[in-house]
């Protein structure tokens, strides 16, 4: 049977079935084209309404997707560092300001205390003015502060040391023994109410309240488990440091202690002990980070230990390394925006803030908003990874 259709105004044809079916496939020929043949009479059809063709239907061709914005990988959601800010300063208006109340400021700057306990402490100012290394002339200067110069005074005040070490060594190692335990009793001490001071503070920013008791109750065992890590791994960590600054002896010191000298082949050895240092501060300040920011939220919204969270946050790491490298940078960044402003708080009051911020308690409460807008700026961001990356407050 001969076909005919009708395409911008006018009638085309014939042609066969077979044929019209192929122009429908190739798309020549819409759903809503009309066409005809003698068995039809006078009416025109549309091309969906032939029932010889509904095999033939035009293959559905998808919508195109929207361009990528610059900077973005195809595929992946983009990750953006400013837009968090804008979420955590709301935030931190909120919880903080409206309204505002004392107690609440009270109850959260506790927790913010504990979170902080043992790691700010006062900024040491211990400088030198070396007089001790003086003994008058610009050339004699110059000769004690020679290696040789150097080892000969080192030499000369040992001997006093020792002769008082020989008269009193039982003493001085008692001594050096319980002092060695009270600080490592109040470091670890410290350690544990900081692991659970972390999970009070999110937990009341997050819920915008101002609780002590029922979240030190209800996150005892988060907290533990992040204290228990949290040891290990600070363990580990000293192990590592005291192995470099131990290399630095054969490849720097012991070289330069033999010749009395400085002995240039040793530069190798500073570019390498310097080198493993960095690499070293580098890698403990974003594990260091990443527990804090993402790891703490992740055991709190899903209910995991501390090594659990790890697992739960390093495959999205490794998808999106780069972002969260950029992360750890642009919040050093940010703590420096935050540093200059309190400095410039600090000197606006003649020293009077600085003076009631060194008070440990205090200090921590004045310091809320810039403690609470950095908890929940790391929360905001990891929020935009979705699904179970969306840290909510826990339930009543």
């Amino acid at each position: 049977m001969e076909w005919y259709y009708a395409k911008d105004g006018a009638s085309c044809g014939p042609v066969d079935l077979d044929e019209l079916a192929r122009m429908v496939q190739a798309g020549r020929l819409k759903p809503d084209d009309l066409v005809w043949n003698a068995s039809m009479g006078e009416e025109w059809a549309m091309v969906s309404t032939i029932k010889d063709l509904d095999g033939y239907s035009p293959p559905v061709v998808p919508p195109q997707a929207p361009e990528p914005a610059a900077g973005s990988v195809p595929g992946e959601v983009p990750i953006k560092l400013v837009d968090p800010v804008r979420e955590a300063w709301t935030g931190m208006k909120l919880v903080l300001f409206q309204p505002f109340d004392i107690s609440k400021w009270f109850a959260i700057g506790f927790a913010a205390w504990l979170a902080t306990l043992g790691e700010g402490g006062g900024s040491s100012s211990a400088s030198s003015s070396g007089r001790g290394w003086s003994s008058g002339g610009g050339s004699s200067n110059i000769k004690d502060l020679s290696i040789d110069g150097l080892l000969n005074r080192l030499e000369e005040a040992w001997t006093p040391v020792r002769e008082f070490f020989h008269s009193y060594g039982s003493i001085v190692i008692a001594v050096t023994v319980v002092l060695v335990v009270i600080i490592g009793a109040s470091g670890v001490t410290f350690l544990w109410l900081r692991s659970r001071g972390r999970f009070m503070l999110l937990d009341n920013v997050l819920r915008n309240s101002g609780e002590v008791e029922a979240p030190w109750r209800i996150w005892r065992q988060h907290g533990n488990s992040l204290f228990r890590w949290s040891l290990v791994y600070g363990l580990i960590c000293f192990v590592l440091f005291l192995f470099i600054m131990g290399l630095s002896w054969p490849l720097v010191f012991k070289p330069c202690i033999t010749a009395r000298a400085f002995v240039p082949s040793t530069i190798g050895g500073m570019v390498i002990v310097g080198a493993l240092l960095f690499f070293y501060s580098l890698v403990t300040y974003y594990i260091g980070r990443f527990l804090e920011d993402f790891v703490v939220p992740l055991m709190y919204h899903r209910d995991l230990t501390t090594t659990e969270a790890w697992g739960k946050f390093m495959p999205l790491y490794r998808s999106h390394s780069g972002s969260f490298l950029l992360y750890g940078l642009f919040r050093l960044l940010l703590q420096s925006g935050a540093g200059i402003a309190i400095l410039a708080v600090i000197l606006v009051t003649c020293f009077i803030a600085g003076c009631l911020m060194a008070i440990p308690y205090i200090g921590a409460v004045l310091l809320l908003p810039v403690t609470v807008f950095f908890r929940l700026y790391s929360v905001e961001y990891l929020a935009q990874y979705g699904g179970d990356f969306v840290v909510e407050p826990a339930e009543e």
